[in-house]
């Protein structure tokens, strides 16, 4: 007995020394995984903030996209107002225009055509010799017709006049040929105007004892 407790000794020694050494071995190695371990938990950390950040972002911006679409929405409705009122309002331009269209074609209207006009000045008195035909391109009689002529020389106002022609029914023209007189220079301008009624006009009358 006395024999083997020397060896259990040596063998508990040899135990200490190979722990002791374990232990300066692993030692190093134990705390640089527990370095790892925790740079490993601050960066999960970290990545969980920003996940947490960008969850927030992502929902921020789905409420933004929630209310886009609503106004969005709202705008279409309002489009979809305006185009249906503007389509009523060219229903209506199309059915005054039809109106007014079938209106003109009723009404009375006289344009001057194959217009020619010749300042005369062979003998005193001088006039402004016209050609022309005047037509009625509306569907009804133009009464009380006429042209008015006004013309300027070097002097001013030469003529201011008007030649009657009466009245000319619907779709119908009229051929004139008239001479207004006039003295002083030659003329330097001329305008011609149809003036017409779409209704019978006469004036008053009387007489004395």
């Amino acid at each position: 007995m006395s024999k083997m407790k020397p060896v259990f000794i040596a063998i508990c020694v040899i135990f200490v020394v190979v722990v002791a050494g374990l232990v300066v071995y692993y030692n190093p190695i134990i705390n640089d995984k527990d370095n790892q371990i925790i740079a490993l938990l601050y960066q999960a950390s970290s990545l969980k903030a920003e996940e947490n950040r960008l969850h927030e972002t992502v929902n921020d911006l789905n409420t933004e996209l929630d209310q886009k679409d609503n106004q969005t929405s709202v705008l279409n409705s309002q489009i979809n107002s305006l185009n249906d009122q503007i389509a009523e309002l060219d229903n209506q331009i199309g059915v005054l225009n039809s109106s007014l269209a079938s209106q003109d074609a009723k009404e009375p209207n006289l344009t001057i055509e194959s217009l020619t006009v010749e300042d005369v000045r062979s003998a005193a008195p001088y006039n402004l010799h016209f050609v022309c035909r005047v037509n009625n391109t509306g569907g009804t009689t133009a009464y009380n017709a006429f042209l008015h002529v006004t013309a300027f020389n070097q002097e001013g106002l030469a003529i201011d006049s008007f030649q009657n022609f009466g009245g000319i029914t619907g779709h119908m023209s009229l051929g004139l040929n008239f001479k207004m007189n006039y003295t002083g220079s030659p003329i330097k301008s001329w305008s011609i105007t149809p003036i017409w009624s779409d209704t019978i006009v006469t004036g008053s009358s009387g007489s004395f004892p």
